[in-house]
């Protein structure tokens, strides 16, 4: 059994964390002709799929109505998988309404089959290391590292180094937890940094770097295997979302209330939205949108290497986050869980920069919690 859900996995460049059972997957509609038996679909990794009658049969639209079959054939749904066949190389997936509103449900619908899901959201910002790095005289030990992307920098010295470069661009560097921890300092987007902690553990004696690296759970051989499995994806994420027509590139976020209640004035009868990335939520895309004359309301995704988190699930491209929301924007759930949801925590860029030449001690780095940002 081992060996066929290990070669299935392989074979689709997939993993447990990646795809599994419970999740939301956006799945295109190939052969819909005959919907009292099953409708035919094709998921982005090429596995093929298929949706039993009685799990579509209250499925919705864009426009809100119950959709006939045969009018979504070549279109994207979202759906969630029911059941993995590896053997079979085929999946099952459900598009009813209620499998796809409450998640609480899929997660815990068998302890058994715990594995399958995706509990511990992988979010790029580690808190403990921010606030250890806000302190005002935080130390740095330089590292003897050798890798074309390791700078000895302080937090200070990697933003201004990455300021000129290419959004999406990245460093790793020492931290100031000692040397058994590396800092990955990646550029987001404009003005937008994020600062990873790696734990380094297994160092061989007159080694320079831990033979196994640690960011939350997940653990990498390599720098190399860092960049390929972590920092690719979030970029690949970020760049996705700031190149959808909907992005609004805004200084403020009242740059976005702005403009959205100037479109919303234009076509009343449509809930306008956009997308956009501010400093101060630097592991977020924020998405705003207007629901009533006058009324902004902001929600907050989550970009990890895995996709995009929002609602307490993983969409795998902007298209399927996008539909998801629109479907269910209406539902009473939805807007309980809009009106329960924490603020992120907010970062302010340091107030002042250090005196010149100096790197590695009394460096201040005070970012804090704004706690009037509004939801």
């Amino acid at each position: 059994v081992h060996g066929n859900e290990d070669l299935f996995y392989l074979l689709i460049s997939e993993s447990k964390q990646t795809f599994y059972r419970g999740m939301i997957v956006s799945a295109t509609v190939v052969n819909a002709k005959n919907p009292a038996v099953n409708i035919m679909c094709k998921l982005e990794n090429g596995l093929d799929a298929h949706i039993r009658k009685e799990d579509f049969m209250d499925f919705e639209g864009d426009s809100g109505m119950s959709a006939d079959p045969k009018s979504i054939e070549n279109t994207v749904i979202p759906a969630r998988i029911k059941q993995i066949c590896d053997s079979k190389f085929s999946v099952t997936l459900t598009a009813r309404k209620e499998d796809l509103r409450s998640h609480a449900e899929w997660v815990n619908i068998n302890p058994e089959d715990s594995k399958y899901f995706y509990r511990n959201p992988h979010d790029f910002e580690n808190k403990k290391m921010i606030e250890e790095e806000k302190r005002r005289s935080v130390k740095y030990t330089p590292r003897s590292i050798t890798h074309k992307k390791f700078k000895n920098y302080t937090l200070t010295k990697s933003t201004d180094y990455l300021n000129d470069l290419e959004v999406g661009e990245y460093i790793f560097r020492p931290s100031s937890k000692g040397e058994d921890h590396l800092t990955l300092t990646l550029k987001f987007f404009k003005n937008v940094y994020v600062h990873i902690d790696i734990k380094e553990e297994e160092k061989l004696p007159g080694g320079t770097l831990g033979q196994k690296l640690i960011i939350k759970t997940d653990t990498y051989e390599s720098l190399d295997e860092i960049i390929a499995r972590f920092v690719t994806p979030i970029v690949d994420y970020a760049k996705e979302i700031a190149s959808h027509r909907k992005f609004v590139d805004a200084i403020s976020i009242k740059t976005v209330e702005d403009y959205l209640l100037g479109e919303q004035a234009k076509v009343p009868n449509i809930i306008c939205y956009c997308f956009t990335i501010l400093p101060e939520n630097v592991q977020y895309v924020v998405l705003a949108y207007s629901p009533k004359k006058e009324k902004v309301v902001k929600e907050y995704i989550k970009v990890t290497q895995h996709g995009y988190y929002f609602h307490d699930q993983s969409f795998r491209n902007i298209a399927a986050l996008i539909s998801y929301f629109k479907q269910h924007f209406p539902d009473p759930e939805y807007q309980r869980w809009v009106k329960k949801n924490n603020k992120p925590p907010t970062l302010v860029v340091p107030r002042r920069e250090p005196p010149a030449g100096e790197q590695w001690a009394g460096v201040h780095e005070d970012w804090r919690s704004d706690p009037n940002t509004a939801q």
